[in-house]
């Protein structure tokens, strides 16, 4: 698979942001990581890999079955907080 242009990969403040955001959408819930991992059919190591940052791009297809597990919506995780890139 071809790697994204570096002006689309996540920066290391949107990875921390992303990270905060969802773990914060996860304790809200009262889940733990592997409440959310067994909700999302995903490993509880990716879920600790996106929290912990470990990685920080993590794929759409990653993060919207996280976001719809935790009853949110991809537009939640990006708004209204995070500022648009420059171009």
């Amino acid at each position: 698979m071809a790697r994204r242009p570096q002006s689309e990969r996540v920066t290391a403040e949107e990875s921390e942001y992303l990270a905060g955001r969802l773990a914060e959408w996860r304790k809200r819930k009262g889940w733990s990581q592997q409440d959310l991992a067994q909700s999302a059919a995903l490993s509880i190591a990716t879920i600790r890999a996106i929290e912990t940052r470990r990685v920080q791009d993590p794929g759409i297809f990653t993060m919207s079955r996280v976001v719809v597990a935790l009853g949110e919506s991809l537009d939640g995780l990006v708004q209204p907080a995070m500022p648009a890139k420059d171009d």
